[in-house]
């Protein structure tokens, strides 16, 4: 019974050490962010993320050290620091992350902008978007407020997600 009781006693402490470890690892607060994100709907940025139908693949999700082994294997600056969803309308999953600089995150994002200014030449506001990389525009408008439901109208993440000023 003796040599029961030490084995289980070392397993159980290899466990914890690795439970230790799974904590402090780069990789955990992201891992759980993550998730948080796309599947809590009272985190305060699941509109963003879950809200708009991404998913942390199915091993992550489950897995932490299946996530962690594969963010430790793709190569990155010293200066990335944030992970990075390559298709920022894609999952979470192998292949759709890389690591990134808070510079190269932040230029990967879904804004496009309030959708409307005004042009000074004719004095009248005009309503355009940026879409996957060519400006397209809706007309212009004699008035900011009608420029504005215009915007809302046309706005390519459709109107109820629609953040203009």
């Amino acid at each position: 019974m003796l040599g029961y009781t030490i084995d289980r006693e070392k397993e159980m402490s290899e466990v914890n050490e690795k439970r230790k470890g799974k904590y402090k690892h780069k990789c955990y607060r992201r891992w759980t962010g993550m998730k948080e994100r796309c599947h809590d709907k009272n985190h305060p940025q699941y509109k963003d993320y879950g809200g708009r139908g991404i998913q942390v693949c199915d091993e992550w999700c489950n897995d932490f050290w299946s996530y962690a082994d594969y963010m430790d294997s793709l190569e990155a600056d010293e200066d990335a620091t944030t992970v990075d969803r390559i298709n920022n309308d894609g999952n979470y999953e192998p292949g759709n992350v890389r690591w990134a600089s808070r510079s190269t995150q932040g230029a990967n994002r879904r804004s496009y902008g309030r959708g409307y200014s005004f042009n000074k030449s004719n004095q009248r506001w005009k309503v355009q978007w940026q879409i996957e990389g060519k400006v397209i525009y809706f007309g212009y408008y004699d008035t900011e407020a009608e420029a504005r439901t215009q915007a809302r109208l046309t706005c390519p993440q459709g109107s109820d997600n629609y953040r203009g000023l």
